[in-house]
């Protein structure tokens, strides 16, 4: 009875995905910070394709500089209505890149 339920448990195991959450980016907007005003300053957003593979506090993205970020405060959730009246959910953290340098995500 033990090697029929351990063969039951192997079988399941080798059976079970074990793949990574993923979300997909089909806009990104780029926006500079202004210490002195404490404003954004957006630029126009551009459409790209991009993939983050997230991994607990760690975030790799298929960009052509193979980014990696590591996100260490959950900021939360806000949303709202864009000028086209779309609405919009917005999830950011405090995070630092591979080459240690801060950044929100």
């Amino acid at each position: 009875m033990k090697k029929i339920s351990t063969l039951a448990i192997a079988f399941l195991i080798a059976l079970t995905s074990f793949s990574q959450p993923f979300e997909r980016v089909y806009q990104l907007q780029v926006g500079k910070y202004n210490e002195y005003s404490k404003t954004w300053t957006w630029a126009k957003a551009e459409s790209v394709n991009l993939r983050f593979n997230i991994d607990g506090n760690f975030v790799s993205i298929n960009d052509e500089y193979g980014t990696k970020i590591f996100t260490y405060e959950d900021l939360g959730e806000t949303g709202g209505y864009d000028d086209d009246g779309d609405r919009y959910k917005k999830r950011s953290w405090k995070a630092y890149d591979e080459k240690n340098r801060k950044c929100h995500f």
